[in-house]
């Protein structure tokens, strides 16, 4: 989720479907770890100059030191990737959302499509919503239970599959 950060209606879309998400099952949601931010946060600093990385912390602006953030950063990232993948092995099904970008292309990084992979290797179902106006490569229809083409029709098949109740 960090390359679409900065594009606020994907953020939204992305926040909307976890939301809904959560209301129906229960989630191991990445986007809810927020050090993985951290590194992005960082090189970002890094460009503008700055030796600090400030960030937002119970109820509180706080300020890293950027040396000691970048000192760290390989661990971050290294956790973040185990993790990811320990939470995909704990998890009876994946959903995984892909928003559009401004073009129609799909907002889809590298690390999703090997989560997916990931998944389907370990035999999980593997639901992916595809929203681009693009049709989704081999490497995620190969690897999904089924694709759908936004939010209301995956929805609309976990209840008829009476995976949740409303």
């Amino acid at each position: 989720m960090t390359h679409v950060s900065e594009m606020g209606n994907v953020k939204r879309q992305i926040n909307e479907f976890r939301g809904q998400m959560k209301e129906l099952f229960t989630c191991f949601d990445p986007g809810d770890l927020e050090e993985s931010a951290l590194p992005h946060l960082a090189h970002e600093a890094e460009e503008k100059r700055e030796g600090f990385v400030e960030i937002a912390t119970l109820g509180k602006k706080i300020r890293l030191d950027l040396g000691q953030v970048k000192q760290i950063e390989w661990d971050i990232n290294s956790q973040t990737y185990a993790r990811d993948f320990l939470l995909i092995d704990q998890s009876d099904m994946i959903i995984s959302f892909i928003p559009s970008l401004a073009d129609g292309r799909a907002a889809i990084s590298s690390g999703v499509e090997r989560e997916l992979q990931h998944a389907h290797e370990s035999a999980k179902e593997v639901y992916v919503i595809w929203t681009s106006e693009y049709r989704p490569s081999v490497f995620v229809t190969q690897t999904a239970t089924k694709v759908f083409a936004d939010i209301k029709s995956a929805l609309d098949f976990f209840k008829e599959k009476d995976y949740y109740s409303n």
